[in-house]
């Protein structure tokens, strides 16, 4: 059996559910206008989604933490004694 895709890989299915998610349509409302079930697109939106503010909060807190390293290696005069 065979999947039709278009350019991206995604099947019309695929491209039908992820463009009314990205148009802020919640999972139970594509659901009705598409007739699927939620179980398909539940499983179409969290295999394609990316929430970038979770990928965001790891690199900002990672890059936060190595600057805080840096600068205490170059200037421990200026941090508190058994800071974090």
């Amino acid at each position: 059996m065979s999947r039709q895709h278009n350019h991206c890989g995604l099947t019309p299915q695929e491209r039908s559910v992820m463009d009314l998610f990205d148009a802020g349509l919640g999972s139970i409302g594509i659901a009705r206008r598409l007739a699927l079930s939620r179980a398909t697109v539940s499983g179409i939106i969290g295999t394609y989604a990316h929430d970038s503010r979770k990928a965001d909060e790891k690199g900002i807190a990672s890059g936060s933490a190595a600057y805080l390293a840096a600068i205490r290696a170059a200037h421990p005069e200026r941090c508190m004694a058994g800071a974090a």
